[in-house]
């Protein structure tokens, strides 16, 4: 994905030309599976815009685990933070902003407290390790950071699918839909393997296998 097919901008909203685009190069971790989405291409433009160059490639561990919003299994937040850590540094800096993060599974199988803090963070990301290696934990980790960045952040107010919702609509096979449903679930449903194809692409240019999924059903 070249910088030139994006309209870019200045700090103060002006259109790069041609010339000035070509004049900032291409960071070796451009690519098109990163920009396979319009809010996608949005949120790498304003990170473009208002980072100074030169442009990092990714960030330190240490500066990602103690700025990501996690709650939970304490092992899982060292495995997710350096799965975050690896990726470039235009991702990893969107889900420090945007993104809280829930683990359980290896130390802690399951915790009670107070409502966290979701701030102005649009999205959450549950990692579960399951019977899961750590490997597999970083890489069903990444596939949802994946999700994160491609999709536009939902609006104030808008929730996410309950169990019985994905159950009911996105698990169920259409000829099992009532007639009158049939074409909003299948429109769901093609929509749904839609956003996992794009990410699964993105999590294959970062380097990883989606082996997770082997264990799917």
């Amino acid at each position: 994905m070249r910088l030139g097919r994006l309209e870019m901008r200045d700090v103060f909203g002006r259109v790069l030309t041609d010339r000035e685009i070509s004049c900032l190069g291409e960071p070796a971790w451009m690519s098109g599976e990163l920009c396979s989405t319009e809010p996608a291409q949005q949120k790498l433009l304003a990170w473009l815009a208002l980072t100074p160059r030169p442009w990092p490639a990714s960030l330190d561990v240490e500066h990602v685990f103690t700025r990501i919003a996690y709650y939970g299994d304490d092992l899982i937040h060292h495995i997710v933070s350096r799965a975050i850590a690896g990726l470039p540094a235009v991702v990893a800096d969107y889900l420090i902003g945007h993104v809280t993060f829930f683990g359980s599974g290896l130390q802690m199988l399951g915790w009670c407290g107070a409502q966290p803090s979701f701030e102005d963070r649009p999205f959450v990301v549950q990692v579960s390790a399951g019977d899961g290696t750590p490997e597999q934990i970083r890489e069903i980790a990444v596939h949802e950071c994946a999700h994160a960045w491609l999709m536009a952040a939902p609006s104030p107010g808008e929730r996410c699918w309950t169990a019985f919702w994905q159950s009911t609509v996105l698990n169920t096979p259409v000829a099992d839909v009532p007639e009158f449903a049939r074409r909003a679930v299948s429109h769901q449903q093609a929509d749904n393997r839609r956003h996992e194809r794009l990410a699964d692409a993105l999590v294959r240019s970062w380097g990883f296998t989606n082996d997770f999924r082997r264990n799917e059903q």
